[in-house]
């Protein structure tokens, strides 16, 4: 591993760690948020937009030598394969929602809302990708 691929892992596990706090802050504000307001429409939609971005910079982190749109189109995969999984109700899944970490993880309400914020994250995780 070379000196660049070592600080471009640090920058990008980096971003990756601080899209979790934001997140979580983010989701602790949504359940009374009214999406009407731009308060409300942020706390309702960024916890999703920034797991795309988690997933996206976790991904240039472990693969610093991929080109942005393949780390977007894995991205889209693994993100849209775990809301996807969110409409099968039956076991192991469910079992695995059951626990704490690994629902949450998971998810359990499929949304197309969801969709969309993972479009939107893993595109502008992209764009600091390629700024980067």
């Amino acid at each position: 591993m070379t000196n660049s691929d070592f600080r471009a892992r640090c920058v990008y596990f980096g971003i990756a760690l601080a899209a979790i706090p934001i997140g979580l802050l983010a989701r602790s504000f949504r359940a009374g948020a009214d999406a009407s307001t731009p308060v409300g429409f942020v706390a309702t939609y960024l916890g999703d937009v920034l797991w795309a971005v988690l997933f996206f910079f976790v991904f240039a982190g472990l693969l610093p030598r991929w080109r942005t749109l393949s780390l977007a189109g894995l991205t889209l995969g693994v993100t849209l394969g775990i809301e996807l999984s969110q409409l099968y109700h039956g076991e192991p899944l469910s079992t695995l929602r059951s626990f704490r970490l690994t629902g949450f993880l998971l998810g359990s309400q499929f949304l197309w809302s969801d969709v969309v914020c993972l479009g939107v994250g893993t595109a502008f995780a992209a764009g600091v990708h390629r700024a980067i």
